[in-house]
């Protein structure tokens, strides 16, 4: 007997036209909406799967690119987590990383509280997506950022140019500046980047009216009874052709022909999408030809985008995790810097707005990528990232473009949970005798992501000025230069939720 079978689909998609940063860092504003214990203990969780899914891939395409939105996945797994009971809900929740204080120690039939995680990726969503819904007010807002940003960029050149005594005035007007950019850009987002839940159900099906309702409340899914049993494969093109719209065309074929057929009872779809350009465009004529060092040691040219001087939040760390500082010589004014062979460097690159950040961790060595993924955990990243400061760095990033498709069945039940493509542990779906054999068939997964030069309103997401005042010369300007196998990310600022997560291993740049 064939097992009716629900497949659950995540569609993800990220287009990034990036660019640099030149202005100092922004203070928090105090009006920020505050990250409530629901989304903190939502964000934990997402990024602790992020992490360890991303090892697992790590492991599995050993020597591929990487591209995924942990994000993504964690909400279109979160749904499917709504309907699970007894032993595939205990499993899904510890694979999704949920903290142990949200499990139900007198239940295993729902073992986990998901109330509090549903809370959570209701904020985020809101989060990331919202913003007026007037044209016309988002606009007007859009254009009043651009003009304090133009001002507080000509006040931290003032600051940098005048002495000590001379900055009170400047500085207290580049802080009433960044305190009202703080306040505007809570009220309009400043990139473009969408996020969609549906469901598709088979129209005979009984589904549980409260399991439609949580996942509408929660993650704004949106319900679309279709004819499985009678049309599957018009039913599976009504669904690519809904996630093409979600992704404005760049995922068109998420379901191939044949993924859908007559045992099909549900299948759930997340589409996100993402376009964002820096706060400061590279310029396209500093571009140049330069040699990427595989992890093999072999060489591949590559459109190498360069930005000189520019303010940036960097660090520098040894194998331990220290900061590698500059150590000042016996004699004024030099300066030495201890060896470190095996540590890493980070910078962080925001997006207009400064609401969303790109990170970039990158070995010193050409074939040490694989070290430091197996540092690469929740627990690190947060200590790697309190350890960046803004200070003037040299940058040098290739263009890329990465498209990723993966089949996630065995790398999740690799993860621990392979009751979820078992059949039984569906049944909080619905109460017809039938939901007892209902199985997850298959999770896919499609990404897409650029990284080029563009970024055409150029702007500054900043405030106060970091001052120095010494007879010493300054530590020499650090030199990211990535042209060799890195990791990125990008995150939301104020979370730290990680969306999207990857790495490239031989750029590819059409």
């Amino acid at each position: 007997m064939k097992h009716n079978i629900a497949r659950f689909v995540v569609v993800q998609l990220g287009v990034f036209a990036l660019g640099v940063c030149q202005a100092v860092w922004a203070a928090p504003s105090a009006q920020e909406k505050s990250v409530g214990p629901a989304t903190e203990q939502t964000v934990q969780a997402n990024n602790g799967f992020a992490m360890t899914l991303y090892r697992r891939l790590s492991q599995e395409h050993h020597k591929d690119n990487l591209f995924f939105s942990p994000y993504s996945l964690f909400s279109a797994l979160g749904m499917t987590l709504e309907g699970a009971r007894g032993e595939t809900a205990r499993q899904m929740g510890e694979v999704l990383r949920f903290p142990a204080d949200l499990r139900h120690a007198d239940s295993n039939e729902q073992p986990w509280d998901t109330a509090v995680i549903h809370t959570g990726v209701a904020d985020l969503k809101q989060r990331l997506s919202g913003g007026p819904t007037d044209p016309i007010q988002a606009r007007d807002i859009r254009s009043r950022i651009t003009s304090l940003e133009d001002e507080l960029d000509a006040l931290n050149r003032q600051l940098e140019q005048r002495s000590r005594h001379a900055q009170t005035e400047t500085e207290r007007r580049a802080i009433s500046v960044a305190a009202e950019l703080n306040t505007l850009r809570q009220q309009v987002n400043q990139y473009e980047l969408r996020v969609a839940n549906a469901l598709w159900g088979e129209q005979t099906f009984p589904f549980r009216p409260q399991f439609a309702r949580a996942l509408q409340r929660a993650y704004g899914a949106s319900s679309f009874p279709v004819d499985f049993l009678q049309a599957p494969d018009i039913a599976r093109l009504h669904i690519n052709a809904w996630t093409a719209q979600q992704t404005k065309n760049l995922i068109r074929n998420m379901l191939p022909p044949g993924s859908v057929d007559r045992t099909t009872r549900l299948v759930l779809t997340n589409a996100i999408y993402f376009k964002g350009t820096w706060a400061k465009p590279f310029q396209k004529q500093s571009t140049e030809t330069a040699d990427f060092t595989l992890f093999d040691g072999c060489r591949t040219p590559v459109q190498l985008m360069s930005a000189q001087q520019r303010r940036f939040r960097y660090a520098e760390l040894m194998p331990d995790s220290t900061p590698r500082e500059p150590i000042p010589g016996d004699e004024a004014p030099g300066w030495t810097l201890p060896p470190n062979p095996d540590g890493f460097q980070l910078l962080e690159l925001p997006y207009r707005g400064n609401t969303l950040s790109m990170l970039i961790i990158l070995p010193r060595r050409h074939d040490a990528i694989h070290e430091l993924e197996h540092r690469l955990t929740a627990e690190a990243l947060a200590t790697w990232l309190g350890r960046l400061s803004v200070q003037d760095v040299h940058v040098s990033l290739p263009r890329f473009r990465l498209e990723t498709s993966y089949s996630l069945t065995k790398t999740l039940s690799a993860l621990g949970m392979p009751a979820a493509f078992q059949a039984g542990g569906f049944t909080g779906m619905s109460d017809a005798p039938q939901a007892s054999r209902l199985a997850l068939s298959q999770v896919a997964h499609k990404a897409f992501v650029r990284v080029d030069e563009e970024g055409t309103e150029a702007a500054a997401a900043s405030a106060i000025t970091v001052r120095t005042t010494s007879i010493r010369l300054p530590p020499p300007t650090p030199v990211f230069r990535a042209d060799r196998p890195f990791v990125f990310l990008i995150r939301d600022n104020q979370t730290e939720a990680v969306l999207f997560l990857g790495r490239v291993m031989r750029p590819q740049d059409s």
